[in-house]
């Protein structure tokens, strides 16, 4: 919300300056613009800050959705696992999706990297796990 406040006064800023400058002279007016390039530099920086941390908190969110997911569907594969372990097996997830290894590989090196201990998950369950990490890749 504070990003959001910070942008609308840069862009009440930015109106106003524009409002000044009806009634400059041609002088004035220079000066007038050059503040008013200021201010949209300002106002352009503003949304780049806030368009940058929002999708920081999204990815945040979908990783944390991840976690959640993984937990309440796979318990027996979760319970050794810290949310830092689960974590690790979304962004190895993610890294074959991105480099374009093939769905079906993925998933068979799931029925692997997600077992736990004697629990290890079918190829329906490592399927569903793909699937999630899917949506939750960047």
């Amino acid at each position: 919300m504070k990003f959001v406040n910070s942008l609308g006064s840069a862009a009440v800023s930015l109106g106003l300056c524009s409002l000044v400058l009806v009634g400059c002279s041609s002088e004035d007016r220079s000066d007038a613009n050059d503040t008013l390039d200021n201010a949209a530099g300002t106002a352009s920086s503003v949304a780049s800050s806030v368009g940058e941390r929002a999708g920081s908190l999204f990815d945040d969110a979908k990783v944390q959705a991840f976690v959640v997911a993984f937990r309440a569907q796979f318990g027996a594969l979760a319970d050794s696992r810290d949310d830092n372990a689960i974590k690790n097996l979304l962004t190895s997830t993610c890294t074959e999706i991105a480099s374009g290894t093939d769905e079906s590989a993925v998933v068979a090196d799931l029925e692997f990297e997600a077992a736990s201990g004697e629990n290890r998950p079918t190829t329906e369950q490592a399927q569903r796990i793909f699937d999630q990490a899917a949506l939750a890749c960047p």
